[in-house]
């Protein structure tokens, strides 16, 4: 491979990975000289993506989760009959929605096969 007028090349050490030697002279260059040390390409503890939790999202969706497991413990009766009237007033008002999306995620999906096959 070609890259900037330069011929990539790959050596195999024993035990070692590839050395890609462009890379390594660069490596080189940057440390001055100085093939003994490598650079530190390690993240600092700055640049590490961490987990965020959106606080008020997560404990709405925690205290309906409780609060639904909970009406259903103590309730489980009542809790069975409100549930299955909600489930049926979804099902015979969009039930139409549901076949249409399924259509549409098919699809796509079909859409996206095709155009990875016949290569866009």
């Amino acid at each position: 491979m070609v890259t900037g007028g330069l011929r990539r090349e790959f050596r195999f050490l024993p035990g070692d990975a590839p050395v890609d030697l462009i890379q390594a002279h660069r490596i080189i260059r940057k440390n001055g000289g100085n093939v003994s040390q490598e650079p530190d390409t390690r993240m600092q503890d700055a640049e590490q993506p961490t987990a965020r939790i959106n606080r008020p999202v997560f404990l709405v969706s925690a205290g309906l989760i409780v609060l639904f497991a909970a009406f259903g413990a103590v309730f489980p009766d009542i809790a069975s009959a409100s549930f299955t009237a909600v489930q049926q007033s979804i099902v015979e008002g969009f039930g139409w929605f549901y076949i249409a999306a399924v259509a549409g995620f098919l699809a796509f999906a079909l859409f996206l096969m095709l155009r990875a096959v016949m290569g866009r």
